[in-house]
């Protein structure tokens, strides 16, 4: 599976089952947003996760992770993951959990 494939799956789920969650856009890519914040989004061939800064990164659904770091002057957004393409079918699960924690503040 693609990764523009799983994000569509993903997409799906979370908008057909969770009130509030659409699609949207961030950094010019497709991303899922909850009231209006994003929680995550596709980034090339990898996947970013509002999961905050105390996220336990020691799982395996986070293996080959990194802070995501858009900026050329700037230190990386910490409370952001990115996650490469070998972890795809946890992407749902990261999803989830970053909406979750959306969904709380």
């Amino acid at each position: 599976m693609t990764q523009k494939a799983a994000f569509h799956e993903v997409t799906a789920r979370l908008v057909a089952g969770t009130a509030g969650v659409e699609p949207g856009r961030m950094m010019s890519s497709p991303a899922l947003t909850f009231r209006g914040r994003v929680f995550c989004f596709l980034h090339g061939e990898e996947m970013v996760f509002k999961l905050g800064k105390d996220a336990n990164t020691q799982r395996p659904e986070l293996d080959g992770w990194r802070w995501l770091n858009p900026f050329t002057n700037k230190g990386p957004m910490k409370a952001w993951y990115v996650v490469p393409l070998q972890t795809l079918e946890q992407w749902e699960q990261l999803a989830r959990e970053a909406l979750a924690l959306m969904s709380a503040t």
